[in-house]
């Protein structure tokens, strides 16, 4: 089932990617609409080819939205009083509980569509707008479309930015809480106190060597 879960998130942030390729098309390159395509003469063939190229696209678009908002994560994190790392702790919920760990995961999920919607429009937003620039008449090449292109961008783009801003808060939080829960609950407490205490050493190693 998780397996299932993360296939469909990359899926979902290709095929976000596709659009995104195929709004850049349409400015650059005068790529038609899609009212000149005819549905019954897709083929089976084009079909794998979309789903293959919207996962390794997923994939690719995924790990560079997470490095994108790195800063933002980390500044989120700081603003959240964490007793350890994030995937750390989520690592020994997983070990100690699959159902709470869904819960998280859920989340996680939420995150990856936040970032990727908030990043993508941005991309195409600053493309069209270069490419207006360069090759139009100036900023507003077409004043009535671009008003209403530029507003669906950034509503979008906003919306991404909110989604994975509540939600990146929402994990921080909900992953210390189910971790204190298993810590205390579980069946390894003593394992997971030995751990603790070898990334506590980790860590301060780490420290010591950054210095």
């Amino acid at each position: 089932m998780g397996t299932t879960r993360i296939l469909a998130e990359i899926l979902g942030i290709g095929f976000q990617g596709l659009f995104v390729a195929y709004g850049i098309a349409r400015v650059t390159l005068s790529v038609p609409n899609f009212s000149q395509f005819d549905p019954f003469k897709i083929t089976a063939g084009a079909v794998t080819v979309v789903i293959a190229s919207a996962y390794i696209l997923g994939t690719l678009l995924d790990r560079l939205c997470d490095f994108l908002v790195s800063r933002i994560e980390n500044r989120i994190r700081a603003s959240i009083l964490l007793p350890y790392d994030p995937n750390f702790m989520r690592y020994a919920v997983n070990h100690e509980s699959a159902e709470i760990h869904k819960v998280l995961e859920y989340i996680r999920a939420r995150i990856r569509i936040g970032r990727a919607t908030f990043i993508m429009p941005l991309i195409v937003l600053v493309i069209h707008v270069i490419y207006a620039c360069i090759y139009g008449q100036g900023f507003w090449v077409d004043a009535g479309n671009d008003i209403v292109q530029y507003a669906i961008y950034i509503v979008l783009s906003v919306s991404g930015l909110l989604l994975f801003y509540e939600s990146q808060r929402k994990y921080f939080k909900r992953v210390s809480m189910c971790y204190h829960v298993v810590r205390e609950a579980g069946d390894h407490t003593d394992g997971l106190r030995k751990v603790e205490n070898q990334y506590r050493i980790g860590q301060q190693g780490a420290g010591a060597d950054a210095e």
